[in-house]
Formats: C-alpha cells, structure tokens, sequence
C-alpha cells in the first residue's frame, strides 16, 4: 500500500496532513477517485467514505449515506451502512477490505464516485480481474502506470 500511497501524492501532486498510517490510507482511498482519473474531480463528490470521528459526520447525514462509511475512533474502525453499526475492525488496514466485502455480500453497486478506484482496489486486494466492462480500459491504464511508476521507483533506489 504504501507504493499506492506514495504513487497518489505523486500523481495528484498533494500530501497527507499527517504522515500516519490512518491519515495516509485515509488520503488514498478519498483521493482514489482523482488517482485514477485524469487527476481532476469529473463527478460530483458528494462525500468522503472514511471519517475521523472529531469530524464524522452527525447521525442524520451518516443516516443519508447509502453506501458503506467508514469511522475512525481511536485505534478501531467501525463500519456504517444508513446510520447502522456494521462491524468494527482493529486497524483501517482491515475496514478496507471488510468494506469492499460489504458491498459484495449486499450486492450492492459502489458508489458512483468510486466505482473505478474501488473495482481498482479490489483488483489489487484480491487479485479479481473481473471488471465491469467499462472499466477494463480504465483499469489497464491504471495498472500500466502504477507497475511503471513501482519499476522506476525501484530503480531509483539501486
């Protein structure tokens, strides 16, 4: 992840607030969108999928929500679907995964906004190269950047 990571702040050219585990995955997966993409917000953002709980949005808006929404407290992660308490994990290393198998379970359509970086991480997390056909292209593209960027890094590095 942190190769993802580090790809990201390349790409959209901006920095995680803080350079924590949690602060930095959360950037990722909010700015998943804009990785993906040409690096400009072409959809209507609505809002973010991972929240720190000082700034979580109250109950009525998570109540709004019809996607899975992910909370920080503390150590722990909990995940939300219309304001009901889904499951908590130990790290936001684990509510990653849990919510992508929420919305496979539920079989339930990812939020339009991430639709492209949640079929993207779910390629990388499970190595499930079933995709939408409408985003096969998307996806290659993505993974030929990605693995170039990975290659030159690690030349870099010699």
């Amino acid at each position: 992840m942190d190769h993802l990571i580090t790809f990201a702040t390349f790409h959209c050219q901006l920095m995680p607030k803080y350079n924590k585990p949690a602060t930095r995955l959360k950037f990722l997966i909010n700015n998943m969108p804009l990785i993906v993409g040409s690096g400009k917000q072409k959809k209507k953002h609505i809002h973010d999928v991972i929240y720190f709980e000082k700034k979580r949005a109250n109950t009525k808006t998570l109540s709004e929500f019809s996607q899975v929404v992910i909370v920080i407290e503390g150590e722990t992660s909990k995940l939300f679907l219309r304001c009901k308490h889904l499951t908590t994990t130990d790290s936001l290393i684990d509510a990653i995964p849990t919510m992508l198998a929420y919305y496979y379970v539920f079989d339930m359509d990812y939020p339009l906004y991430y639709d492209v970086a949640f079929h993207i991480l779910q390629y990388i997390l499970f190595a499930d190269s079933i995709v939408p056909i409408n985003l096969k292209k998307q996806l290659d593209k993505f993974n030929d950047t990605y693995t170039q960027f990975k290659i030159d890094r690690l030349k870099q590095q010699d």
